[in-house]
């Protein structure tokens, strides 16, 4: 038993032995048929390129350098990515390859270089040099490629197979929003679906809605952070003309972001962007896009969606002021003020000037700070939450009614309703509307306020 284990072992390791130097063997073989890997094939100064073309598709990219400068041969006006057009110099100024594959006929007709798939032209100034490329390795995604008139095949990496397949827009330097600085900005304007929202700055950076009313100031900055971080991914179509707007859904776009303001040397301008409704297909909902065109820009673009989704579902009442009715002084000559008691009349009269003021309660003359003991506690008076309208079901009675109008007719009379909602809250109605929910504790402490100057009914 000993002896019959001890011949089995001698065996097994003789295997063994046989099978390393097959192993070797066939290493060395390929070693020797493939040569080293990141093979240099040829290089020239990359300062001496002049001009490289190829094909992306049906379209033929042809690029020349200028001064230093690189352009489209076809048109010097394309804003090209020197940075870009610099790795294709680097790439095809020394030439690596993968590995050695053959040479001869047979190697050019089995790996697709009799017809190459691409031939990319270098040219410098005494010499042009044509690399071809042919079929792709299906097991390693490499790229067999030939230097014309060498005979020699080698494959390099995909990632050079891809570098030379990009169309002229893909190496496009990007547009960007113009320079814009929160203090500039005059005015803001969306529209999604049909639908607008606008917002114009006031006085003392106060903004208001369209139909005057006053909006959340910080509500409206975060819109205008969300507009300056827009950022064009990648250009698509450089100089549309209509038909391409159409093509694109930007003939009739599904939004529309307008910002008025001022630059630098306080030229007023306006950056307008159209919104399609459509993008490429096929784009996971992580990285979907959309096309983007601006109203006096150079191309049509791609913007990131979830980048601007946020911008079609802006309604005007998201954006209302808490504040129920801060209708400023110089606007009215008159507020009434009636409760379920009775009521109070304020009111105020101004020289021809409008520089000296008298105030007065339901006829009697009171001092400014007695006046402004009242006006401004409504001025401030605030709600707790934004609600959709809900006018239609506010039907009780009101418990305040604020009313300010002007006899000079310059400003629109203003008048605000508490009125019942439910346990906890009251609806403040403003000229008819109802977008705020007012804590039924704060109006209790205000109708208390007001009602030692309450005329009884």
């Amino acid at each position: 038993m000993r002896k019959e284990q001890k011949r089995n072992l001698i065996v097994t390791f003789i295997i063994a032995a046989v099978l390393l130097a097959v192993y070797v063997f066939l290493v060395q073989a390929e070693k020797k048929q493939s040569g080293n890997d990141n093979t240099v094939v040829y290089t020239m100064e990359a300062d001496a390129v002049t001009a490289l073309s190829y094909k992306s598709g049906d379209e033929n990219v042809s690029l020349v350098k200028k001064d230093g400068t690189w352009y489209d041969a076809e048109d010097e006006s394309f804003p090209l990515n020197q940075k870009f057009l610099e790795t294709m110099v680097n790439k095809t100024a020394q030439l690596k390859a993968q590995r050695y594959v053959g040479n001869g006929d047979k190697a050019f007709s089995q790996y697709g270089l009799e017809n190459p798939s691409n031939v990319i032209t270098v040219t410098t100034a005494d010499k042009e040099v044509k690399i071809l490329l042919g079929d792709t390795n299906g097991a390693t995604g490499d790229c067999y490629m030939a230097v014309e008139g060498a005979g020699k095949v080698y494959t390099v990496d995909a990632t050079f197979q891809t570098l030379f397949s990009n169309g002229l827009t893909a190496m496009a330097a990007r547009e960007s929003l113009p320079e814009m600085k929160l203090e500039g900005i005059m005015s803001v304007q969306v529209e999604n679906n049909g639908e607008s929202i606008a917002f114009e700055k006031q006085e003392n950076d106060v903004w208001a809605m369209a139909d005057g009313a006053e909006a959340d100031s910080g509500l409206v900055t975060e819109l205008i952070g969300k507009i300056m971080k827009l950022r064009y991914e990648a250009m698509v179509v450089y100089r549309p003309e209509k038909g391409k707007l159409a093509e694109y859904g930007l003939d009739k776009p599904q939004a529309r972001i307008a910002v008025t303001y001022k630059d630098a040397d306080g030229n007023e301008k306006t950056y307008e962007l159209l919104v399609s409704s459509q993008g490429p297909l096929g784009e996971g909902a992580d990285k979907a896009t959309r096309y983007v065109c601006a109203q006096d820009g150079q191309a049509i673009y791609t913007m990131r969606e979830s980048n601007l989704d946020s911008f079609f579902q802006l309604t005007p009442e998201a954006f209302l002021s808490l504040n129920v009715a801060p209708v400023k002084k110089e606007q009215f000559d008159t507020l009434t003020v009636t409760t379920a008691a009775g009521n109070a009349e304020f009111s105020i009269k101004r020289d021809a000037g409008r520089n000296a003021e008298t105030y007065a309660l339901n006829g009697t003359e009171i001092t400014e700070a007695e006046f402004n003991s009242v006006y401004y506690q409504l001025y401030a008076f605030s709600a707790e939450r934004r609600v959709s309208d809900i006018a239609g079901q506010l039907t009780k009675d009101p418990v305040l009614t604020c009313i300010y109008s002007d006899s000079t007719g310059n400003n629109e009379t203003v008048q605000a309703e508490l009125i019942p909602y439910d346990q906890n809250y009251y609806g403040a109605k403003v000229n008819g509307k109802a977008f705020l929910l007012v804590n039924r504790q704060r109006v209790n402490e205000i109708l208390s306020e007001i009602s030692k100057y309450i005329v009884d009914k």
